[in-house]
Formats: C-alpha cells, sequence, structure tokens
C-alpha cells in the first residue's frame, strides 16, 4: 500500500496492519501461505483436477 494512501486511512481512524497480525497468525505459518501463494503465481503448484 502507498504510504499516502496509508496515511490518509489512518488519519480517518482505520488501523493499518498486516495479515500476520490480523489473523493471529505465526511466523511458520505466515512462511507456509507465502510459500502456497508463490506456487500458485508460478503455476508450479498442482490444483485439483489437474491431468498429467
Amino acid at each position: 500500500m502507498k504510504k499516502t494512501k496509508q496515511k490518509m486511512l489512518e488519519k480517518k481512524g482505520w488501523k493499518v496492519s498486516t495479515a500476520e497480525d490480523f489473523l493471529g497468525l505465526s511466523p511458520v505459518e505466515t512462511q507456509w501461505i507465502e510459500k502456497k501463494s508463490a506456487f500458485r503465481k508460478t503455476g508450479s503448484g498442482h490444483t485439483l483436477g489437474t491431468v498429467g
């Protein structure tokens, strides 16, 4: 998020945080999610319905 947008939101009373803080994830859980996301972005992860 751009700093200008973040400052505007905070000025209006919003709290800007990370998904890790919001969901209460441990560092290990965060790493797992980041790895899964990276596989999805590169297309190297298998999904249900994938053949061969």
